[in-house]
């Protein structure tokens, strides 16, 4: 266990030069830390082997007397005078902020939605396995601030340790970071920050994006920032960046999920509003499956696909198409991750069924045009390629469905949602029309939207036949045949308003 859990330099490890010579001389420490390390055993094996062994089972009773004794001795040790807020009692408590109970799950050896490397630093996939015991982590960091930061404390990495430990409970229960970063390799904090911040960075296809989208500036400097990191890991995984020590990429990766999960919640209707809202929850999902891999056992995607989904729902996907094709790459992305991390819930089909008609509507055909797309935003190849491949097909699947049987009438599986008829002006100026009132290329170009009455619509969906011979207004946007009927066949299955609102020719109005 030691050499992972703090990754320094010529093998110093506080670990075993510090930690554990102090647990022989505190009768609080020590079952904490015999507790953490038996409890961090057993989940490994677990992670392994998918059930528990009849080692580890031995260990059950072992753990569960020494973590009564350990909250035992820790509760005396805040009682007596001098030894509360001593780095030992800190550090006793620290190996208790995760519950003595296994987290109740048949998942530890499912295969999880994203393929992630470096798990295994600072044991990321063994603590994201427990469950967090926010009573204890909530005593530590009080005790932490009453000792006047991270910065006061002394022992060689427990504030480091501190720092990561709850950063991975937070990531876990979706909530902020309670304590500040604080890094592995620099001798402070903002030595570390002017570090990163003096790195250079390209002007990438995922910046011009974002700022073309007007997405929040939080969101765009943390899915900047592990944009950097993802190729970080490309060339720490091949070899070809020898400065890049383990230590380092401990430090980047948890600044980059510090500053992640420090976002607040994006409030508000606006159409900026709910696209950052959206792209910060498809960052978290990238985050917990790509560059901050939690184990699948424990791994909050159920709950980010449930929000991902209702953000999604609030946003017109046609018009999006239509007038912003940068917000509608974001949402190939975003929607492409959520889609992958619904694997196994009931979110799949609603999130597979609106990349269908977000490639419907791009014209993407082919899988290596998607990922193309994917990679100008925030991608890693062996990462996620597997689980968007699966998702590639069964969004097709659906386009090739919906196209050959379009009888369903759940609007999932429609490309187009929309069935109002565009405005008169933009008729006129042959152009495409949002069919909101009034629509946005009238609004973008300061003129009047003037829509027909619902009367007019009637008499010249019935009495100008010299229309009928063009598809109705639906079927032309679904791209499907129609009979030209009115209502046509397909209108009519589907149970919606069958129009022919394109404007005639001048001497069909004789």
């Amino acid at each position: 266990m030691a050499p992972l859990v703090l990754p320094v330099k010529n093998y110093v490890n506080p670990y075993i030069q510090v930690w554990l010579p102090m647990s022989l001389c505190d009768n609080a420490l020590f079952p904490a830390l015999l507790f953490s390390s038996l409890s961090h055993k057993r989940i490994n094996d677990l992670l392994a082997g998918g059930k528990s062994l009849p080692a580890t089972e031995l260990m059950k009773p072992v753990i569960e007397a020494c973590y009564k004794e350990a909250i035992g001795a820790i509760n005396l040790a805040l009682l007596t005078p001098g030894r509360a807020l001593t780095d030992a009692t800190i550090l006793a408590i620290l190996m208790t902020v995760e519950s003595p109970f296994l987290i109740s799950s048949d998942g530890w050896l499912e295969e999880p939605p994203f393929q992630a490397h470096l798990q295994d630093l600072q044991w990321l996939s063994v603590h994201s396995a427990r469950e967090p015991n926010l009573g204890h982590q909530e005593g530590l960091c009080k005790l932490i601030n009453m000792r006047g930061g991270l910065a006061r404390i002394e022992t060689p990495g427990l504030a480091a340790a501190a720092f990561f430990r709850v950063l991975v409970n937070s990531t876990l229960l979706l909530s902020t970071p309670p304590l500040p970063f604080y890094p592995l390799s620099a001798p402070d904090v903002q030595n570390f920050n002017t570090q990163v911040t003096q790195e250079p960075r390209c002007e990438s296809t995922c910046m011009m994006i974002l700022h073309a989208a007007r997405v929040h500036p939080l969101v765009s400097a943390v899915m900047m920032e592990l944009v950097d990191f993802s190729t970080a890991v490309e060339r720490y995984i091949r070899g070809s960046a020898p400065g890049l020590t383990a230590q380092i990429m401990c430090d980047r990766r948890n600044l980059a999920q510090y500053n992640l999960m420090s976002i607040p919640v994006i409030t508000g209707g606006e159409p900026e509003n709910v696209l950052s809202e959206i792209c910060r929850i498809a960052a978290i999902i990238y985050s917990i499956g790509v560059t901050f891999p939690l184990s699948g056992v424990g791994a909050p995607f159920g709950s980010l696909v449930k929000q991902l989904k209702r953000k999604i729902q609030e946003i017109r996907l046609l018009e999006v198409l239509i007038l912003q094709p940068r917000i509608g790459s974001l949402l190939l992305w975003a929607t492409t991750m959520g889609a992958i991390a619904a694997k196994g819930k009931s979110e799949r089909p609603f999130l597979t069924a609106t990349l269908s008609k977000l490639i419907h509507q791009s014209g993407v055909a082919h899988w290596s045009d998607l990922k193309a797309g994917l990679r100008s935003i925030l991608w890693l190849d062996g990462t996620c390629d597997l689980g968007g491949k699966e998702v590639w097909g069964e969004a097709r699947a659906v386009i090739e469905s919906v196209s050959e049987a379009p009888k369903c009438d759940d609007d999932l599986s429609s490309p187009v949602t929309d069935t109002s008829p565009p405005c008169m002006r933009c008729q006129s100026r042959k152009i495409r029309c949002d069919s909101q009132r009034p629509c946005q290329a009238c609004v973008a170009g300061s003129l009047s939207c003037s829509p027909e009455s619902a009367a007019q619509l009637e008499t010249r969906g019935k009495h100008l036949f010299s229309i009928r011979p063009r598809p109705c207004d639906m079927c032309s946007r679904r791209r499907v045949r129609c009979d030209k009927g009115l209502p046509c066949t397909r209108c009519a299955q589907r149970a919606v308003e069958c129009t022919y609102s394109r404007l005639p020719r001048s001497h069909d109005v004789a």
